[in-house]
């Protein structure tokens, strides 16, 4: 439940719920909701494979503990595609494109993508027509280079 909180911008659940939290049962629709996809989640994740994700998640490290990350992906050959999305409370945007700008200070092949949403984090599994939109590009480019190798 407190996952899916972190997950959804304010404004993603006034989207979906309204201001009108009263429910028959005494519950507001929100923690309904939330109780219910927790439960969902619960049940599509051990909670012991869910804590090592976000582990993963937060460890993660291109600059094997040096801090200089720009000097780490500035050797990376292939193309570089941030995504990011407008609303997201887990990864700011404001965060994602200053590694964007300053990455292309010294990386030339390197792209960013913003998904304009109200739902935060979840919006990559909600907004599937500008997921698309972003993605197409970037496999068939890829598959097409490919083939001519």
């Amino acid at each position: 439940m407190h996952a899916m909180t972190i997950y959804r911008s304010p404004e993603s659940f006034v989207s979906k719920f309204g201001t009108n939290q009263n429910h028959k049962n005494g519950f507001g629709s929100i923690e309904s909701w939330l109780e219910h996809h927790g439960k969902k989640l619960e049940n599509r994740f051990q909670l012991a494979a869910y804590k090592l994700m976000n582990h993963l998640l937060s460890t993660s490290d291109i600059s094997q503990g040096s801090g200089d990350y720009l000097s780490a992906a500035s050797k990376i050959t292939g193309d570089i595609h941030i995504i990011t999305i407008n609303s997201d409370g887990l990864f700011p945007p404001s965060e994602n494109w200053y590694t964007y700008v300053n990455l292309s200070l010294v990386k030339e092949n390197i792209n960013i993508h913003e998904i304009k949403s109200i739902h935060g984090h979840d919006a990559f599994l909600i907004e599937n027509a500008q997921v698309t939109a972003i993605l197409n590009p970037i496999f068939n480019h890829s598959s097409i280079q490919n083939e001519k190798k």
